[in-house]
């Protein structure tokens, strides 16, 4: 979750960006049942700004589990990479439903 705080405005236009989806399982916002947290993609710790284009919607679950990271360890290759960008990056081309899970 951000510690700076993201103005009102601000938080519309990141939400209508991710159309009220967490940029990393999608969920939707109105399923969680309160706002999701607003998440830099370049973290903070890591002078990640406070603006629109470095932010996205994140719940919980998966922002705790990104947490200040970037990259991490490809389980299929080993490499490190960096994680997924959900403003640069489509959700499909790299993951998808497992309804067997």
């Amino acid at each position: 979750m951000s510690r700076t705080h993201v103005a009102s405005a601000l938080r519309q236009q990141v939400s209508a960006d991710a159309r009220h989806r967490c940029g990393y399982c999608p969920t939707r916002e109105a399923l969680v049942g309160t706002l999701m947290e607003i998440e830099h993609i370049e973290p903070e710790a890591m002078g990640g700004p406070t603006v629109r284009e470095n932010l996205w919607l994140a719940c919980s679950t998966c922002n705790g589990h990104k947490a200040s990271r970037i990259t991490a360890v490809d389980p299929t290759s080993g490499e490190t990479v960096r994680l997924f960008n959900p403003r640069r990056q489509h959700w499909d081309d790299h993951f998808k439903w497992n309804s067997s899970v």
